[in-house]
């Protein structure tokens, strides 16, 4: 048992932080589904774009929010830090979706690649699993949460895959043009990365699990 568990059975703790953690994950979904809009034909890329902006304004609020009530705060349900941990993940994945949200105004894109279109149902995935696992926290049913989490490895090595043999593909074939390869190498870059977030995200959380099972 960690300290931080042995003080939390004998002072009152702050469950509210698992609401935090909880509401957060829900913004991160939702901007998820609404940046999957892109491949709707004839998506509204500046509308989406705006929408995400919206996304991550809101996650920012939060995660201001949470570090405020962590300095004035005492005992926490869990180590501080691994609270600030995973609230910083779940925000850097909405961030990464506003970028490459913004990456399809700023190179012209008319639709998402089949590779984006992959990379996107990963990230929808995995925060799908994220959304589910959060909560358990709040349960302590630690088992379930490490079990669910597990799934996004074989995400984020399925995505790093996809990522690779997009951009082996797209170099090796002579008729694609350079502005096409910048746009694409853009593109995943930063969907790829929005799925490592995801990924870490979910360590963080079987980290947690381990330390309080």
């Amino acid at each position: 048992m960690s300290f931080q568990s042995f003080l939390a059975r004998l002072l009152p703790n702050e469950a509210h932080f698992y609401t935090y953690l909880e509401n957060q994950v829900a913004v991160v979904l939702t901007a998820t589904v609404d940046f999957l809009k892109v491949q709707d034909e004839g998506a509204n890329f500046e509308q989406i774009h705006a929408t995400m902006r919206a996304h991550e304004k809101e996650g920012d609020r939060l995660h201001d929010e949470m570090l405020a009530a962590l300095g004035a705060t005492f005992v926490t349900p869990i180590d501080r830090e691994d609270i600030m941990r995973l609230s910083k993940r779940f925000d850097d994945i909405i961030d990464l979706l506003d970028v490459a949200a913004r990456s399809f105004l700023i190179f012209h894109v008319k639709a998402p690649t089949e590779a984006c279109k992959v990379l996107l149902s990963l990230i929808f995935e995995s925060c799908q699993v994220l959304n589910s696992a959060t909560p358990l926290l709040r349960a302590t049913r630690y088992e379930e949460l490490i079990h669910q989490c597990r799934q996004l490895a074989a995400f984020e090595k399925q995505g790093d895959r996809v990522f690779r043999e997009e951009l082996s593909r797209i170099f090796a074939d002579p008729d694609v043009d350079a502005k096409e390869i910048l746009r694409e190498r853009e593109l995943l870059d930063r969907l790829e990365a929005a799925l490592d977030k995801c990924r870490s995200a979910a360590e963080t959380m079987i980290d947690i699990a381990v330390k309080h099972a």
